[in-house]
Order: C-alpha cells, then structure tokens, then sequence
C-alpha cells in the first residue's frame, strides 16, 4: 500500500464518520503500520502493527507526540517535512523510529496530508513500510549486515554530543563481550567501553577535528572488554551532519590493533631498557653523574606533569633527561671531578660531551627525541647555549625542561669539585634569568615543585622517585627504575 487513497484524505478520519470506520476495518487488519497524527504532530490513531513495531501497546502510544518514537536526527527532519506536509507534499522518505527497547529501526514511510473541505490542514496519515527499502535493497542491507557480523570489523554509530549515545552497533561487538542490544537499547554511550584514560583524548580530537572542518579521521584508542581486560582499536570514523550543517553522528568502523600495539609496546620497551643499560654506564664510571642523572630525569618529569604533557612526551622526557649527560663517558674523570676553574681547553674538553651522547646514540631509531635533548639541555633562550647557539622556538619544549632541572639539580647539590651552591641559589638563578635563559613555564613549574617541599631538597628528591616509581604512562616507563634509584 504505497499510496492513501484519495477519499481518506479528509478530516473525516478525525470524526467516527463511515469513511473512518471503513479505514479503520481495513487499517487493524494491515500487516503494514499506519499512523494518523495531528497538526501538532500527536498520534490520533495507530493500528495495530505499528504498536508492535514500536514495541508498544497501543494506549501508549496514542494521544502521544510522533516525535516521542523516532530518533534525534528523524524528529529534528520531521519539523521541516511537516511544514512540506501542509503545502501537499506525500514525499516518501526514510526514517529510524525508535523501538521500547531503545533499538533504532530503519522504516520507510509514505505519508499523505489531511485537509478539511475549507482546505485547512488536520495532519497527516502514514503507511510504514515493513521494510526500510525495497526488496533488492533490503537483500542486500541484510547481506551487509550477516558478512560484517560474522567478521571481527565493528561497526557503530552514535550521537556526538557529550556521551556519544549508542545509536547501533553491530553485532560483533560480542567479540568484545558485549551485547548489540545491551549497548544499543539501553541509551548507553559509546565512551562507557571505552578506557577511562581514552576518553577525554578522543573527545578532544574529536572536538578539533570538527573545529578544522574534518569530517573523516582516523585515531587509536582502547575498548574496555566485558571482562575489563583492553583491547587496542583503529577506528575509521565519519561525522554526519544534520540539515544546518552541524555535528549531528558518528559512524566508526573499528578494527582490532591489539596485536600491532602490543608488537610495538615490546620494541619501545626493548628501546628504554637500552636507554637504562646506557645510562647504567655512566652510573659505574661516574656516580656523581648517575646520580645526577636521575635527579634531574625525576625533576623534568615532574615538571613535565606540572605543564599537562602527553604520556609520550613524559615518556621522552625522562628517558632523554636520564641520559642526558651520557656523552661525558668520554671525558676524564680527573677534569670532571677536578676542584677549581677549568681552562679553556680544558672546559672546551667538557663541552664535547652534549656532541659524543648525540653520537652514541644517533643512529637507533627511538620513538622519542632523545638525540635532539641531549644536544639541546645546554642551549638557552637566548642564544648564548652551547654547542650551536639556538634560540627561542629551535628549542625543544623537552630540552628546555632538561634545562631547567639541570641547572637547579647542578647547583642544589654537592660536587666532587666543590659543595652545593643551596637551593635558594638555584632558585634565584632560574627566576633571575627566567624568560632569558630558561623557559618561563619550565622555571615557574620547578619553583612550585621546590617550594611545595618547603625547601627541603632531600625531601624532594625522596618524594619525586616515590612519584617516579607510582607513574602510569602508557608505557609504565617499561623499567623496574627502582633497581637503579
């Protein structure tokens, strides 16, 4: 029945006259749902076959808003299609109506217009089809959906407003341990199976993908099994826009990465354990320098923290910190521990070390930029660093937080050359050359550091290996740093 017939178009249906009994005998019998709805979009009447489309009884339905069945992006169309409605329009046009159990359904209505014998509009009448499309459409729809259920690609779609509620999943998310129906048809999110420390990244770049105009992205992230054991996904994703343009759902294809994340989880930790084994020989040849090391590894991290980097970067930051010095294996430890000043030749010998750790680790392909902080911890905002006098912007954020705890570390503690020069001195020298020589947000976020230990350096250095040890990075640092603390 794709068409109403003529006659029932009038506000008879409204009236208990013959007409209406008529439609009303044919209508109950209808495998097909019908609706007839007023002006103000509430249902009048309904048989019996759209109240079990709905998953309703039929006194819930009726003398309620039309709008109350169908999904968000449906009912934001309706408005404008029941506008068309009242010039005559009986366009036919695909709709979700959304089932009792919150599953959404894909129909096709064929609608009809109602007008009184003055030619004022009483509303409308709809047939639903029972099936979205036609045969061959629909052939093929349940082709699509039996070959993506028996395959380990998920499919979803949900709101992009907060909470991204789940529209449709496939059915494969069970290789998940969840239910299609569970996730679908309990106004659940999207983001509840998702790692909680996923969830605000994936918002964020979802947030600034939009703001650039990027519609189609790709990005990683982690589900959350029934079980709660983690699952690394791709995801193909593709944001769908409502009539005015705006964000309206996002549809994801999602495939399983596990396997490729943890392959590389293994290769970065083989790369940090280098990164340890590396420092480790600095640590037997000279402890002062270990130790310092370590110091100044824990201090950038913790300042790294105070300034919101990504785990990645906190990662890089500490690892490059912890081998920062790395290249004075090379120096004699007669000129690094010798008291007094050096001379020229003999600072310049000192100076060679940021080039021979840039060397010696040059050529292994590390996933952070380690070779780029151990040749930049010795430059300054200004220029006047060494080796190669770079300034500003050609400094890595990474190297200016090296810096910083380089300097504080260097003159807060005792030398083999000489005592230590105290933390308030460290601290003026940061506050006196802040914005000159060393990054502002650096200086401020040590100084808050040092001052939240009330000054008590050794307190300090104990409680940030304390906080180095607790860390959850995405890698977990991948060391038993205890072992070398």
């Amino acid at each position: 029945m794709a068409t109403m017939p003529a006659q029932l178009a009038s506000s008879s249906l409204h009236r208990g006259s013959p007409c209406a009994q008529s439609f009303a005998h044919v209508a109950e019998r209808m495998s097909e749902a019908v609706v007839v709805i007023s002006p103000l979009a509430v249902v009048s009447y309904c048989n019996p076959a759209l109240a079990r489309l709905l998953g309703h009884a039929r006194e819930q339905v009726v003398g309620r808003r039309v709008l109350e069945f169908m999904t968000e992006e449906t009912a934001r169309e309706f408005a404008n299609r029941q506008r068309a409605r009242r010039s005559g329009d009986c366009e036919p046009y695909i709709a979700w109506m959304r089932h009792a159990d919150g599953r959404s359904i894909e129909r096709r209505i064929s609608p009809s217009p109602l007008f009184d014998e003055q030619g004022r509009f009483e509303g409308s009448i709809a047939i639903i089809a029972s099936r979205a499309g036609g045969q061959v459409v629909d052939a093929e729809s349940a082709l699509a959906r039996r070959v993506l259920d028996s395959s380990d690609t998920l499919l979803y779609r949900a709101s992009t407003v907060a909470g991204q509620r789940v529209d449709f999943v496939s059915k494969n998310i069970a290789l998940y341990g969840h239910s299609a129906h569970e996730l679908a048809g309990a106004n659940r999110s999207w983001e509840s199976i998702v790692h909680p420390l996923d969830r605000e990244r994936i918002a964020e770049e979802l947030a600034q993908n939009l703001a650039c105009g990027l519609f189609r992205f790709r990005r990683q992230y982690r589900l959350l099994t029934r079980e709660r054991s983690v699952r690394w996904v791709e995801e193909d994703a593709i944001v769908w826009a409502d009539t005015y343009g705006g964000p309206q759902w996002i549809e994801g294809l999602l495939h399983d990465v596990t396997a490729v994340h943890e392959a590389q989880q293994e290769t970065q930790r083989a790369l940090a354990q280098t990164v340890e084994t590396i420092g480790a020989v600095v640590d037997r040849r000279d402890p002062y320098t270990g130790i310092h090391q370590h110091r100044v590894a824990d201090l950038a991290m913790a300042i790294g923290r105070r300034l919101d980097l990504k785990d990645v970067q906190l990662e890089g930051l500490y690892l490059g910190a912890l081998i920062h010095d790395v290249g004075k294996v090379a120096v004699p430890s007669e000129v690094l521990s010798r008291p007094g000043r050096l001379s020229a030749e003999e600072l310049a010998l000192v100076r060679t070390h940021v080039q021979v750790g840039v060397d010696m680790i040059r050529d292994t392909p590390f996933p952070w930029p380690l070779a780029q902080i151990i040749a930049q911890h010795h430059e300054r905002l200004d220029g006047s660093g060494y080796p190669y006098g770079l300034s500003g912007g050609d400094l890595l954020l990474e190297a200016r937080i090296v810096a910083v705890a380089d300097v504080f570390e260097s003159m807060a503690s005792h030398r083999p050359y000489r005592p230590a020069l105290g933390v308030e001195a460290a601290i003026a020298e940061l506050r006196g050359q802040r914005g000159r020589l060393y990054c502002p947000a650096a200086v401020d976020a040590c100084t808050w550091i040092v001052e939240s230990s009330g000054f008590d350096v050794h307190r300090m250095w104990e409680a940030l290996g304390h906080e180095r040890k607790g860390d959850a990075t995405s890698l977990q640092l991948a060391l038993d740093l205890s072992a070398i603390a």
